[in-house]
């Protein structure tokens, strides 16, 4: 099983594809609006799960509203 990593400029992107700040990404994933900024700036790893989850948000954006 391939583990999903994902970069913070991966993540910039598809925020502003989905329309997402930092915050709205935090309410999304429920986490805090820092560890969402310690993500996009690199100086925290993005977990393997938050990963997982936002590529399946990408395959299957739909689902964002099941959330």
């Amino acid at each position: 099983d391939t583990q999903i990593q994902m970069s913070p400029n991966e993540l910039k992107a598809w925020m502003t594809e989905v329309g997402l700040n930092e915050h709205g990404l935090a309410d999304l994933l429920g986490v805090t609006k820092g560890c969402v900024h310690h993500w996009l700036t690199g100086s925290r790893k993005i977990p393997e799960t938050t990963a997982k989850l936002i590529t399946y948000f990408k395959r299957y954006p739909m689902a964002m509203l099941d959330f």
